[in-house]
Formats: C-alpha cells, sequence, structure tokens
C-alpha cells in the first residue's frame, strides 16, 4: 500500500487478529486491507493504523455467520467426498459377511462378470 510509511510490524503482533476477522479468508482479507486503506487516504494518514482495521473489520455478528457458513460448507464437502454407505446399499457388506473365512477360497473360484447374462437364459427361436 502506497502510504508514506509502512506498518510492517502490524501484522507481525497481531496475525490472529487478521485471522479472526478475515476466517482465514484470502478475499475477505484483502477487501478488508483496501477498506481500511482507502479509510487511512480519506483521513491523509501517513500509515496504516490498528484504528484504520477496527473502523472497516466486519462485525462480530457477521464474523459469526460467516464461520457458520464455512462450518456448513465444510460439513457439506465432507459428505460429497465421502463415499457414503454405497458397499453396504450395493450388498457388498452381505458378499463379504457370508463368504468362507479362507481368502485363498475365494480368489480360486470363478466368477462372473455383473450384468452378464447367462446363456440358457437366452431362449433362441429356430425358424
Amino acid at each position: 500500500m502506497p502510504l508514506k510509511k509502512t506498518s510492517e510490524h502490524l501484522v507481525d503482533k497481531d496475525w490472529r487478529y487478521f485471522y479472526k476477522y478475515s476466517l482465514g479468508c484470502i478475499g475477505s482479507l484483502k477487501n478488508w486491507f483496501m477498506d481500511a486503506y482507502s479509510f487511512a487516504l480519506e483521513r491523509q494518514s501517513k500509515t496504516l493504523t490498528k484504528e484504520h482495521l477496527e473502523v472497516t473489520r466486519i462485525s462480530g455478528r457477521r464474523s459469526s455467520g460467516m464461520l457458520e457458513s464455512i462450518l456448513e460448507g465444510e460439513k457439506k464437502m465432507t459428505n460429497i467426498k465421502s463415499e457414503g454407505n454405497i458397499d453396504a446399499k450395493l450388498g457388498f457388506s452381505k458378499l463379504k459377511s457370508s463368504s468362507p473365512s479362507n481368502s485363498e477360497d475365494n480368489s480360486l473360484k470363478i466368477r462372473p462378470k455383473p450384468f452378464d447374462r447367462k446363456p440358457k437364459r437366452d431362449h433362441i427361436m429356430n425358424k
């Protein structure tokens, strides 16, 4: 930010403050800094201060709402990424529990591929 004096130690001291009100979202942090910068320019300040940041930060209520939205979104993403109960719904868990415990016996058996029709099921009509 092109101000006459830089405030290099502002971030070093209070990184948690910035994280708290941006919720780790870089876009929110950028918007906040731009608002604080504009506010500092309006006041003809030589540097960006904590007071400029305090005036332009989001409210605690809005921050809480954003946090709830983030947590809800994370929960939805976890559900989307998880495979849920697909094996049980397809009946794979029943196959595992009813099969013999010896895995060598399972590997020796020839199993038909899913959705392959058995030739004896198709009745061929002779002309």
